[in-house]
């Protein structure tokens, strides 16, 4: 599977952190790994069809879909003629953008048809065709940034959005403390949780914690050497096997298994990016 990233342009860089263009180059079935990355996204079924789904549950990807944060390792079954490209958007990119309770969405991947409002399905209905129509993977995401600079124009300035605050924090190693958090942002840690759900979709604990295995996936994928040791520290977890745990909360696979099988996934979260001019 072929995977190119972009940078979005000035403008959307608050809301959108990168689009990825994924396109088979394999003529039988092939199923890649997309760990939990702290992000949601919108996706776009450019190709042939392809399945999509956790361990014990698959589903049709369908032709414009939403996607709200992972906790789990999600699948996806690529076939001949596959053709994605994936929106991928800040923290709370999406919620600001377009005010979708993001709660709702955890560990989803959903039809736009049933979270859009009948203009907005057809505005995108129609960029879908516009989108099939273009060759230049360039121009597919010019047109898209069209469409999202509208969003971007009706969206509420906010002159104090602690919630984007308050993960720029959490994201940092070492910085997964909550109670501290909420004195330092003044804010009830109940408070906290309910509003960074709202637009984050994961409570912040959720969010450390997927934020700690993106850290040192990172880490695993850039360095040529890293032991396990560097691995705990990096992430900020306790002990080894605290770090264990989580892994294989997230993946389903113990660390030495997982980061062995899977490092066709890394262009996914180590932002190789080309720049859209």
């Amino acid at each position: 599977m072929n995977s190119q990233s972009f940078i979005p342009s000035l403008p959307l860089r608050p809301y959108v952190e990168e689009y990825t263009f994924l396109q088979s180059s394999i003529n039988f079935p092939f199923i890649q790994s997309l760990p939990p990355g702290g992000r949601s996204g919108i996706l776009f079924n450019l190709g042939s069809e392809c399945q999509i789904g956790f361990s014990k549950s698959t589903q049709i990807v369908p032709t414009i879909a939403l996607g709200g944060q992972l906790t789990q390792t999600l699948h996806i079954t690529h076939q001949a003629g596959c053709q994605l490209l994936l929106i991928t958007f800040r923290t709370n990119g999406l919620y600001q953008l377009f005010g979708a309770p993001m709660s709702e969405f955890v560990n989803q991947l959903l039809d736009v048809e049933l979270i859009f409002p009948p203009l907005l399905r057809q505005q995108w209905r129609e960029m879908l065709d516009q989108l099939r129509e273009i060759d230049s993977i360039q121009e597919r995401i010019r047109l898209i940034e069209k469409q999202l600079l509208v969003y971007v124009n009706r969206a509420p300035i906010i002159h104090n959005n602690w919630v984007k605050e308050a993960s720029t924090w959490l994201a940092q190693p070492g910085n997964g403390r909550i109670q501290k958090l909420s004195t330092e942002i003044r804010i009830s840690p109940r408070q906290l949780s309910r509003e960074f759900s709202r637009q984050v979709g994961i409570t912040p604990k959720s969010f450390v914690q997927v934020m700690r295995f993106r850290n040192i996936f990172r880490a695993v994928h850039s360095q040529k050497t890293c032991s396990w040791s560097d691995l705990v520290h990096l992430g900020g977890w306790y002990d080894q096997a605290h770090f264990c745990n989580d892994i294989y909360e997230i993946t389903g696979l113990t660390p030495s298994a997982f980061f062995a099988q899977h490092s066709a996934t890394a262009g996914l979260l180590m932002n190789n990016h080309d720049i859209i001019r």
